[in-house]
């Protein structure tokens, strides 16, 4: 015998009601204009800066009356050191890390201020130690206190007092570029072997009388004195060695602690637009139900 179909039967319904009835009200319904949301940002765009605005006017982020100032010094002492000492003189590091500053200034280059913050700090450190015991402690600011140089000179000379600071300053300024390192340790190189192969302290210029015949100290640890405990080719390599170590890899360190990398204070055109454009936000409409 075949049993009749029951009413509604195949519909799926519930074994049972749901503990707690759902509130009557009215229908759900959606906003004609839905408000919308942002998506999360990432941790890379947060590093972004939130304004548009540049942090420094474009194209200058550093004074104007210091790259001038800076200038007209180095204009007048490079005339009056060629004359006094000859061009030997420029070998030394402090003299080529005022040169190369005058041209980093003006390029605002962290590179360039981070390698010559490097070349100076530490020596330049120990030249005004031994400055302000009278050139007694090392004897390498002695000629600062030399009757036989003029006074103007021995002046022009007291930029191993603010250029490190200077320098330093500069490099919190801008941020401290890590290849300053290596760029300054294959400076050294250079300004070591031409002051070996330049100058000679057994054959001093006759026509500077106040030169330096021992340029950098390749020749021996003295001002005017040869050493003679080893070689003279395995000293020289054992002074290109020495500076990156010794010298070089310290302070390095200390700034990659202090100072966070460089970072582009210019913006161009591009750079303005890709700024100004409104980023490209994944958004969804909200349904709100009333109720």
């Amino acid at each position: 015998m075949v049993r009749p179909p029951l009413a509604n039967e195949g519909e799926c319904r519930p074994l049972r009601q749901p503990l707690q009835a759902r509130k009557p009200g009215p229908r759900p319904r959606e906003w004609p204009s839905p408000p919308i949301y942002c998506r999360r940002l990432e941790r890379s765009e947060l590093r972004e800066p939130l304004t548009t605005a540049p942090p420094h006017p474009p194209g200058r982020r550093l004074p104007l009356w210091l790259k001038l100032g800076y200038t007209l010094f180095t204009c007048l002492l490079v005339p009056v050191y060629w004359r006094s000492y000859g061009p030997a003189n420029f070998l030394w590091f402090c003299d080529a890390a005022l040169l190369i500053t005058l041209v980093a200034l003006w390029m605002e280059s962290p590179l360039l201020i981070g390698v010559e913050a490097l070349a100076t700090t530490l020596p330049q450190t120990v030249w005004i130690l031994d400055f302000l015991t009278g050139g007694r402690l090392l004897g390498i600011s002695a000629y600062m206190f030399n009757p036989g140089i003029a006074l103007y000179v021995r002046v022009l000379s007291t930029f191993h007092i603010w250029l490190p600071p200077l320098l330093v300053w500069l490099v919190w300024r801008l941020g401290y570029d890590r290849r300053a390192f290596w760029v300054q340790s294959l400076i050294a190189v250079e300004l070591l072997l031409a002051s070996y192969l330049l100058t000679d302290p057994r054959h001093p210029p006759t026509q500077y009388p106040a030169a330096a015949v021992n340029v950098n100290r390749v020749f021996g640890p003295g001002p005017t004195q040869v050493q003679t405990w080893m070689p003279a080719v395995p000293y020289l390599l054992l002074q290109i060695a020495l500076y990156p170590l010794c010298i070089y890899l310290p302070t390095h360190v200390a700034f990659r602690r202090l100072f966070p990398p460089p970072r582009s204070g210019r913006r161009g055109p591009l750079t303005a637009q890709r700024d100004t454009k409104q980023p490209q936000s994944r958004c969804k409409s909200l349904v709100i139900r009333d109720g």
